[in-house]
């Protein structure tokens, strides 16, 4: 491989004026005569700017490095073998460095994305212009960490799947959160209230993965069913609750059966929606029975042999209330939640604690939907609130989420909660 045989030379060139009585000097940290310079030669030193492609895509911090060899690293920390050779005299200090240019290096970049995500285009003018895209991101992600080591942000950020995506396409193809007449009812169903106890004892933390009530990150690819996906895992925990049971339910039967309910596929919907068609079907199938396929327009095929789970009806949760949310998620399980995921930092979020200054927590913001699975308190006494989303394992935290608890209802976090009964 060529990256592999990659091999760096740096010459490193005295000082003039600088002497030395020793003319057998070993290191270049020595001085020298005039006349002499040590070569220093790195063994098949690879670049980790261009051997950790996969590290771009899951450590920034990593990865964006003016210096090659990465921060806290010096020169003279590279394993070096000094060799003697004979060469003019030289005036200044000169430091030659053969290495690949920008250009390659984006163009490393943008190959590993593509064959990592599997990335295939039609013809070479979209070829060329997600590439462009492509860049744009990696050079705002990088200048966004880079304000992070300063402290100007409280999460990192890091490249996915959907780094050739512009923003608002990012939006418009995965945050299918439908506001509109949200809280709308069809006819004859009538949602539980939620009603906190004020004597119940909260626990300062809870991560209901831990107890086996959450399935497996899944990815909604470009089809914008976050609320099918936020649904389908909160009757999952509530049904493990009740059986012991864990299953994945069937993402694509609430996507094709869900419409007569408002719902609209692939385009969008609402959770709540979501319940009153499991409770009305009698049930929900399991993924195995009627596997994911994110596509629009299919028809219903739910059978009664297909059969997972079933709800009875759902609760809400006061809008705005997180006290009430965190109670809920405490002590009955994950609880279906919309957000404000608009804004751009949302896109490539890697770990930390999201508080994003521009996001707003009023209904008409909200746009995307995900499951609160538990909430804690990070060492330095931010508190979070953990989320499960359906933008698969690439992004985030293995797909999960950590977002500022306690700050105002954050991106509107506990403006429209929900849980079904079991």
């Amino acid at each position: 491989m060529f990256l592999q045989a990659l091999r760096i030379f740096v010459v490193v060139l005295y000082f003039k004026n600088i002497t030395s009585e020793k003319n057998d000097t070993k290191t270049i940290h020595t001085r020298q005569t005039p006349t002499n310079f040590d070569v220093v030669r790195t063994e098949t030193r690879r670049i980790p700017l261009l051997t950790a492609v996969p590290r771009l895509l899951t450590s920034p911090q990593n990865y964006f490095q003016t210096d090659a060899f990465g921060p806290q690293q010096s020169f003279s920390a590279i394993p070096q073998k000094t060799i003697r050779i004979q060469a003019p005299a030289v005036k200044s200090k000169v430091q030659i460095i053969t290495s690949l240019s920008t250009d390659d290096i984006l163009e490393l970049e943008w190959s590993n994305f593509k064959k990592t995500f599997q990335k295939n285009y039609s013809t070479l003018t979209e070829d060329r212009q997600r590439k462009e895209i492509f860049i744009e991101n990696r050079n705002k992600v990088a200048k966004f960490n880079q304000a992070y080591g300063f402290g100007y942000h409280s999460f990192v950020k890091k490249l996915n799947e959907y780094a050739d995506m512009l923003h608002h396409e990012f939006n418009h193809q995965l945050n299918g959160f439908n506001r509109t007449d949200a809280r709308g009812r069809s006819a004859g169903s009538v949602p539980s209230a939620f009603i906190r106890s004020e004597n119940a004892e909260t626990p300062i933390r809870v991560d209901w993965s831990e107890f086996g009530a959450v399935s497996s990150v899944k990815s909604q690819g470009k089809c914008g069913a976050c609320y099918a996906f936020a649904s389908a895992g909160a009757l999952e925990g509530q049904h493990f609750r009740k059986t012991g049971q864990l299953l994945d339910l069937s993402v694509q039967n609430i996507i094709d059966c869900s419409t007569p309910y408002s719902n609209n596929g692939c385009v969008g919907g609402v959770m709540d929606k979501s319940y009153e068609y499991i409770k009305d079907n009698k049930g929900v199938a399991t993924e195995a029975a009627y596997p994911f396929e994110g596509k629009d327009g299919l028809e219903c095929r739910y059978t009664p042999e297909k059969y997972g789970a079933h709800a009875t009806g759902h609760v809400v949760i006061d809008e705005g209330d997180e006290n009430s949310l965190e109670s809920a998620v405490a002590h009955l399980g994950p609880v279906s939640v919309a957000i404000d995921a608009s804004p751009d930092s949302f896109q490539f979020y890697s770990s930390g604690v999201y508080f994003e200054p521009s996001c707003q927590p009023g209904l008409e913001t909200l746009n995307h939907a995900v499951l609160v699975v538990g909430y804690g308190t990070e060492p330095n006494g931010q508190d979070y609130w953990l989320i499960k989303n359906s933008y698969g394992a690439g992004w985030g935290i293995g797909g999960y989420m950590k977002i500022a608890k306690f700050a105002n209802n954050h991106c509107g976090i506990a403006s429209f909660a929900s849980y079904p009964l079991v």
